[in-house]
């Protein structure tokens, strides 16, 4: 194999594995609980922190079902969307937490400003 031939094919495949890799695990995590954006950047603990505070601040919503409900409504508080529908459920939930940044939903917890549907999120992840 010819020197060059080698460096392209090296090239693709580390650039191409971990760019699947993101996109299979991504895939197989559960929209409702899993904060995508904000498991890039913490931890699990940091997470579960996050989903304590918020229960702690919002006691009214700290049973697993009704927090799914919240952020499976719509804004009229209907809810339109099964939780089997990861792919549906995912753009509902990225659409709710640009919407809650717009409308100023937002909650600081542990000192982050997180939007309302992300810190509810992070309450479902932190009763699991």
């Amino acid at each position: 194999m010819k020197r060059k031939t080698f460096i392209a094919t090296a090239s693709v495949v580390l650039i191409g594995l971990p760019v699947a890799y993101y996109f299979k695990s991504r895939n197989n995590t559960d929209p409702i609980s899993t904060p995508d954006f904000l498991s890039n950047i913490f931890d699990e603990p940091t997470l579960r922190s996050i989903g304590m505070g918020y229960r702690t601040q919002v006691p009214g919503e700290n049973e697993k079902q009704k927090l799914t409900n919240l952020i499976l409504a719509d804004s009229g508080g209907e809810k339109k969307l099964k939780i089997t529908d990861k792919a549906g459920v995912r753009k509902l939930v990225e659409k709710k937490i640009h919407e809650d940044f717009i409308t100023s939903k937002t909650i600081v917890i542990n000192g982050w400003e997180i939007s309302i549907t992300e810190a509810r999120q992070c309450a479902i992840f932190s009763l699991s």
